[in-house]
This record gives structure tokens, sequence and C-alpha cells, in this order.
């Protein structure tokens, strides 16, 4: 689906909410009223709450490796030359979070990890690979 200033209005009004709300805290409605657009957009462009969900978490996960894919890969060719041991998986750990402080990336990426964590429901699986 092509990106419209509609559907980026609605990917970022929807990511803040659900990283200030939580996903079962916010609203299409809520979504709407903060992206200035309608919940029929928001039907029509993605469908439902948790399709949005989806394309907010993989928004998200290609800026994360688009932003970090280097710091990725040199932590991927430490690994395979058998280097990654505790204290270099921590320094990397370390260097990853203080760049992500600087970018402001942290709110999303924590509501990420704590609706990851939580999962949409009990009933539904979540299916995250570690690349994209």
């Amino acid at each position: 689906m092509p990106r419209t200033d509609t559907y980026n209005r609605i990917l970022e009004a929807s990511a803040k909410l659900f990283a200030l709300k939580g996903f079962e805290g916010t609203t299409t409605r809520e979504i709407a009223k903060e992206a200035h657009s309608s919940l029929s957009s928001i039907q029509n462009i993605f469908e439902n709450k948790e399709k949005l969900f989806l394309a907010v978490m993989e928004h998200t996960v290609n800026v994360f490796y688009d932003t970090y894919n280097e710091l990725l890969n040199e932590i991927d060719e430490i690994e395979k030359h058998g280097y990654l041991d505790r204290d270099a998986a921590w320094d990397m750990v370390v260097q990853l979070v203080n760049s992500l402080r600087c970018t402001g990336c942290t709110t999303v990426l924590r509501n990420c990890f704590r609706s990851i964590r939580q999962g949409l429901n009990s009933s539904r699986s979540v299916h995250w690979p570690f690349r994209p």
C-alpha cells in the first residue's frame, strides 16, 4: 500500500498512543482524533486495530534496523569469529541503548517490548523475527 499523508498521520498517532497507553488502553477513536482522521480511514487502510498495531511494530523495527544496521552487523561479525563474550555483548548493548536515548526512539521501543511481553492477549501469538 502506498504511504499517504493519512497513512503516516495514523501510523504516527497510533505509535504515540500505543507507547503512552498500551494496545489495550488505546482506542481507534483516540487514534483517529490524534491523527486528525476518521475511523473509516483507519479501517480502509489498516482494517483493524491489530493490523494497525502490527504496522506500527513493523515500522519501528524497520527504522531500528535501518538506523542500527552497522552495529548489528558488527555484532554478527564478532559472534561469527567467536569473540562475542559476555563483556563484549554487554558493551554493545550499552552502546545501543545510549544511541537510542539520543534518537528519541525509546518510548516506541519500550512499548514494543512491553507489548511483546504482554502479548496482544493470551489467545494470540506475535511473531517477531530478529531481523526483518
